[in-house]
């Protein structure tokens, strides 16, 4: 049985040939060890001055920078973030009280106008912590 390839069929692989080689530019953004984890911040690393400016317009990048130096409240972010956003989870892993950790985390609503626990505000913290840091 033989298969016959048209120009058109020829066409469509040379473009998908083309594609290859941004596709492993994006792929080296694929932690190997874990295959659906992405390092967030060599993308954003890879993005041109501009568009990292343009990101982080809107924001009192001040205000941020308080929470982004305070390890205290990094880790309390890093951890929650970790457990999902789960609260008894990270109080537990923090071996912190559940009051403290909620206080925390409205401390730093109030202060950026951020609330981790929504997915949205969260993924937008971790952006602003990452232009913060490539800075």
């Amino acid at each position: 049985m033989s298969v016959n390839l048209t120009d058109e069929d020829y066409n469509k692989e040379g473009k998908n040939f083309q594609r290859v080689p941004d596709m492993l530019e994006v792929n080296r953004f694929f932690d190997a060890a874990e295959p659906h984890t992405v390092n967030y911040y060599e993308v954003v690393a890879a993005l041109p001055k501009s568009v990292r400016e343009m990101l982080t317009t809107g924001f009192e990048m001040k205000k941020f920078a308080k929470i982004f130096e305070d390890q205290s409240m990094m880790q309390t972010v890093r951890v929650y973030l970790d457990c999902g956003m789960n609260i008894s989870e990270t109080s537990r892993r923090l071996y912190m009280h559940r009051n403290t950790l909620m206080y925390r985390l409205n401390n730093i609503r109030k202060r950026t106008g951020l609330d981790l626990s929504t997915f949205r505000d969260a993924v937008t913290f971790e952006l602003l912590h990452c232009l913060y840091i490539i800075k």
